[in-house]
């Protein structure tokens, strides 16, 4: 779509620019058919036809209020780590709804409310997880009014429930 918020993950698909493509060595780096997008509500009409050319697979908002939670956060984890080497989670803080003022740059209604996506993040395996991110806070904006210590602390809640899944691992 040419959005930067998305263009590392085209790139680690082989598509774009060469000097980024390669930066991992070969390209691809990823294999399309091992990465899910869960929890999208707002998909440029060419990143739908990538996936669907390429084999990303979307959960959407819709899937999920639809199928329910639980079977399609498992679906997700079935995708990233059935026939893989490693697994990263990129955490886009931008998947909650704005119902919660974020500070960040791409809010879209009908997302995730902190507490549903919290206990799914506290029950992640991180033996399971090679990378785990968290993006798109960005405490300069105040978009509708947000509460960038909000913002903040949510974020902070975020990492808080990532670190602790690590420490009751270790």
């Amino acid at each position: 779509s040419g959005s930067w918020h998305g263009m590392s993950l085209a790139a680690l698909l082989g598509q774009g620019d060469p000097d980024f493509t390669h930066l991992s060595g070969a390209a691809p780096a990823l294999d399309p058919h091992h990465v899910c997008i869960f929890g999208a509500r707002d998909i440029d009409p060419p990143e739908r036809e990538f996936a669907d050319q390429y084999g990303v697979q979307i959960i959407t908002m819709e899937d999920i209020r639809r199928r329910g939670l639980e079977p399609c956060w498992q679906e997700a984890l079935d995708i990233v780590h059935t026939g893989t080497q490693a697994q990263a989670l990129s955490f886009d803080i931008d998947c909650l709804s704005p119902d919660f003022p974020l500070a960040t740059g791409t809010p879209v209604p009908g997302g995730f409310k902190p507490e549903e996506i919290l206990p799914l993040i506290t029950a992640l395996n991180p033996a399971d997880w090679d990378l785990m991110e968290l993006t798109e806070l960005n405490p300069i904006l105040n978009i509708d009014g947000a509460d960038i210590n909000a913002s903040v602390a949510l974020a902070r809640d975020i990492a808080a429930a990532l670190l602790a899944s690590v420490r009751s691992n270790n």
